[in-house]
């Protein structure tokens, strides 16, 4: 579905960012003297911040072409929808023209007219039920995806005030002049904190596709209920018009 595509994307750009302060870290592992609080250390602050901002924008622009993206997959199904209840609508009308007519008596052009407009009646019910299973999937989408991006912009925001003050602490202890080596080690063990923590969080964004699968199967269940109500509704028209239709043609001589 598109949301996992989503998920992929975000959350692989975000686990990104810090590929570059482990670098930095595991280059710096051989000296640890003041070149990492003068060097490494600003130069991965000034790297986080601006990947950051990168990222965030990224993130909006693939947002942004996914919403879209789903409302032209929308919108293509509603044309083609409408399509096909014009033809089967056209097909309808064709059919209830020849029954009136055939119809020669009055009673019979009487049971024609009783079972166009039950049909009618049974097509727009289904119709109905079937428009509000989608409308109320949709509204249930958007309600997710909404919920599912402030959840993911909440996670995003927690990693990076992480990731920051890690580094801003680091900056802090070299300015006290703490021993490199420790600062460069208490840095590297933040940093794998708040990804752990970042892994462990996403996971539980990861089941709102179980709430998708829910609606998927709502969905389901109310076309299968629509459909089943109008063939019964249908099974009626022909069964009331057959008996009405053949009442009516046993005229008695001279009338």
């Amino acid at each position: 579905m598109q949301m996992n595509t989503k998920k992929t994307i975000i959350f692989g750009s975000v686990l990104l960012i810090i590929l570059v302060p482990i670098l930095i870290l595991a280059e710096s592992q051989q000296d640890v003297g003041k070149i990492f609080c003068t060097n490494i250390l600003p130069k991965l602050s000034s790297q986080l911040e601006q990947r950051f901002a990168n990222q965030k924008n990224k993130i909006t622009e693939k947002e942004a072409e996914i919403s879209k993206k789903i409302s032209d997959q929308q919108a293509d199904r509603d044309k083609k929808l409408i399509e096909k209840r014009m033809e089967w609508d056209t097909d309808r009308t064709e059919q209830f023209n020849k029954m009136e007519e055939k119809a020669g008596t009055d009673g019979q052009k009487q049971a024609v007219a009783v079972f166009k407009e039950a049909v009618n009646e049974a097509v727009a019910n289904r119709r109905a039920a079937v428009d509000a299973a989608i409308q109320t999937f949709r509204q249930g989408l958007a309600s997710a995806i909404s919920s599912r991006k402030s959840s993911v912009e909440g996670l995003i925001n927690n990693f990076k005030s992480s990731i920051l003050a890690t580094t801003k602490n680091a900056t802090t202890e070299c300015i006290n002049s703490k021993d490199p080596a420790m600062v460069r080690e208490g840095l590297r063990a933040g940093i794998q904190s708040a990804r752990d923590r970042f892994q462990t969080n996403k996971s539980e964004i990861d089941k709102l596709s179980d709430y998708l699968q829910g609606l998927i199967e709502a969905k389901k269940q109310a076309i299968k209920k629509a459909n089943t109500d109008f063939q019964a509704a249908l099974e009626k028209a022909k069964s009331d018009f057959k008996v009405a239709y053949s009442a009516s043609s046993q005229t008695a001589p001279g009338e």
